[in-house]
């Protein structure tokens, strides 16, 4: 009898069972499963070391990022222009202008919206030479007639009952406007008739006298103090705050003072020009049924 010393190899060659079969498949697909993972899991590993897989989040998030920052730029650019409407609007309702704060720092007149502003250097040493100043002459007292605009006004009734004055007894006209006149030429008519009275030998002559030196002397000099006065309240209330400096000039021992300031003036011209505007009658006759006060107001 043939001996076979190891009959493993018939169990190679013998055929095998289903159960085998599976068993075997089983395994095979399990080591394939283990091959395959790890496969893709060196394959991903070799993406985060060559820095390719970390990109991918990154350029996600970069993107992401861009959006986020330009709607951040739109949203502050908007909310921006919002705010400075917003308080452009604000300054607005609150009149925070020239004419406005004009109102509110002054007593109410009609004349109020006529008011414009300009910077004036201020001619203050001794000899500076201008039109309204030195020994009288037709020149300067033409000067001076273009400046004293003593005409009178027609004043609304509404402005009127804003000035704080009784309408009983005073000046109306036709029309149901009151008289007035603005105080800047009135105060300037009291410093020209001053200048005058510097010069009696000049305005005392009768081809230069004017209409107030025809009064009695107890009126001139009623005359004469009023207008100080008045001048007086009106530099006093005005309060101008120029600061006078002062310099060493040759000749002198002490400081000599610059009078030359810059001052923020009111124009002239636009107020002449409303008291122009608004001119009221020339000659105004007292009527029969006017009511008349018993003495002037004070």
């Amino acid at each position: 009898m043939l001996k076979l010393s190891n009959p493993s190899w018939l169990y190679r060659l013998a055929p095998r069972s289903s159960s085998d079969v599976e068993r075997l498949s089983s395994k095979e697909q399990s080591s394939s499963d283990v091959s395959r993972q790890s496969l893709e899991s060196q394959n991903e590993a070799d993406r985060l070391v060559n820095g390719q897989e970390w990109m991918k989040p990154r350029t996600h998030i970069s993107k992401t990022m861009k959006w986020y920052w330009w709607c951040s730029l739109f949203c502050n650019i908007l909310l921006l222009l919002l705010s400075g409407t917003l308080i452009t609007q604000v300054f607005k309702n609150l009149g925070l202008n020239e004419l406005k704060c004009t109102a509110m720092l002054s007593a109410s007149s009609p004349a109020l919206d006529s008011v414009e502003y300009e910077f004036i250097k201020f001619q203050g040493a001794l000899d500076a030479e201008n039109r309204f100043k030195g020994a009288p002459n037709d020149d300067l007292d033409q000067a001076w007639d273009e400046i004293v605009n003593m005409g009178r006004i027609r004043v609304s009734k509404s402005e009127f009952d804003k000035l704080g004055k009784p309408t009983k007894g005073s000046v109306q006209y036709p029309d149901g406007s009151f008289q007035g006149g603005l105080e800047v030429f009135h105060q300037l008519h009291c410093l020209n008739y001053l200048r005058q009275s510097t010069y009696p030998e000049y305005y005392e002559m009768e081809e230069h006298k004017p209409e107030a030196f025809h009064d009695s002397a107890k009126t001139r000099r009623l005359h004469l103090d009023h207008c100080i006065d008045m001048l007086r309240q009106a530099i006093t209330c005005y309060g101008d705050t120029g600061i006078v400096t002062a310099s060493w000039v040759e000749g002198r021992e002490g400081p000599y003072p610059d009078f030359s300031t810059w001052h923020k003036c009111r124009k002239l011209e636009p107020l002449s020009r409303y008291t122009d505007m608004y001119a009221g009658p020339p000659d105004l006759k007292k009527p029969d049924d006017a009511f008349s006060l018993s003495e002037p107001p004070v």
